[in-house]
């Protein structure tokens, strides 16, 4: 079964690495650069699961994930966050907005791959 995955990232080399990434591993990737954009594109795209960074123009990403989770069919879309921000509170605030995993930069794709593999099987 093909997978499909919405990355929500503003920097276009990181939205490239990723989106290659996982193509090698047969997985469709749409792309949006800020969360504004994410939610125009979600629609259109129905994504299997999104990858969201936070700390983007517009909107950041812990606002964009409170308003997929108030979309229908939305509400129970896995959210990735891959960010930069690391402190407790940050992973924190992450899960309370709705978010079902939390990796912080830099990372490795290996390791996005796992976490996307263990929440979508």
């Amino acid at each position: 079964m093909s997978r499909k995955i919405l990355v929500v990232e503003d920097d276009k080399d990181l939205q490239k690495v990723i989106c290659q990434g996982l193509s090698a591993k047969k997985i469709e990737c749409d792309v949006a650069e800020n969360g504004a954009e994410a939610l125009e594109v979600a629609i259109k795209f129905m994504p299997d699961l999104i990858i969201l960074d936070i700390m983007m123009p517009v909107m950041d990403g812990y606002e964009c994930c409170e308003k997929l989770r108030e979309m229908k069919g939305f509400e129970e879309t896995p959210i990735i966050f891959l960010t930069a921000r690391g402190d407790d509170w940050d992973v924190l605030t992450g899960y309370i907005k709705g978010c079902d995993a939390y990796l912080k930069k830099p990372f490795s794709l290996d390791a996005l791959a796992d976490e996307i593999s263990r929440i979508l099987n």
